[in-house]
């Protein structure tokens, strides 16, 4: 007996979420109260992209774990939403890549592997600006949602998504230089990886809240797959990577109105 399920999610393109971020961002600098805060992050729209997101990879984690059945993940191109929605829903599924090592494999795979455009889309060496979004930056972003709903699931904290995204975007590492792998041959021999740069100072990337034991790891647990929520009110403005340089906004609460008291 095999069963098939649909579902055909509104996941927006580029050129939309690049927009939304640059509202998102507009909003962080130019907001001084909490009521002007909450009314600029609404209008950008960037955590109901989250959700949308979300509720993608959820969907596909259930038709996976609960139905047992195999998911074709397909989108117009399959650069961008594809290795998002793809790489969630493994995080979702498999705490192996919650870990440093398993999250590193997977962004080698789902986006190095899959040919995600990081010159353009990051807007890298001679990137054409036209074609750049925050793709991967939303994707960081949702995992740092799951981390916020799961502090004790992931082997590493929100300051190595912070500091993976400002060392890709610095281009201090030839490790997300170029479009595919066939523009990366011969990079390795000239350029120093990100990875070694995150294994020689990895006490400062761990989660001092990790509570997964390599035990269930190596049974692959049942019971991991994460029961990740879609509410609103359960998706959060990333204040660590938005609001950290400005300290009179950032605070410990995570909430709506995180980066909006001034």
């Amino acid at each position: 007996v095999s069963t098939q399920s649909t579902g055909n999610f509104p996941i927006q393109n580029i050129h939309v979420m690049r927009e939304s971020m640059l509202k998102l961002r507009n909003t962080v600098e130019s907001a001084l109260t909490t009521a002007a805060w909450n009314e600029g992050l609404e209008e950008s729209g960037w955590l109901v992209h989250l959700k949308i997101l979300l509720e993608t990879a959820k969907f596909i984690s259930r038709t996976i774990h609960r139905d047992g059945s195999s998911v074709l993940i397909h989108c117009s191109d399959g650069w961008d939403r594809t290795a998002q929605t793809s790489s969630l829903s493994q995080l979702i599924l498999d705490p192996y890549y919650r870990t440093l090592n398993g999250f590193q494999i997977l962004i080698e795979k789902e986006w190095l592997a899959f040919g995600h455009k990081f010159v353009e889309r990051c807007a890298l060496l001679d990137g054409n600006p036209d074609e750049a979004s925050p793709i991967f930056l939303q994707f960081l972003d949702a995992v740092y949602q799951l981390l916020y709903q799961f502090p004790v699931s992931f082997e590493f904290n929100d300051h190595y998504l912070v500091t993976l995204y400002d060392m890709l975007t610095a281009g201090k590492f030839g490790t997300f230089l170029g479009n595919n792998e066939r523009s990366r041959i011969g990079l390795a021999e000239r350029t120093f990886s990100i990875w070694g740069y995150f294994w020689e100072n990895i006490e400062k990337f761990l989660n001092p809240e990790y509570g997964v034991s390599s035990r269930q790891l190596e049974l692959g647990d049942p019971g991991s797959m994460l029961e990740v929520s879609t509410e609103s009110r359960d998706i959060v403005p990333w204040s660590t990577m938005y609001c950290r340089y400005d300290i009179t906004r950032h605070t410990s609460d995570q909430g709506s109105n995180a980066c909006g008291d001034k």
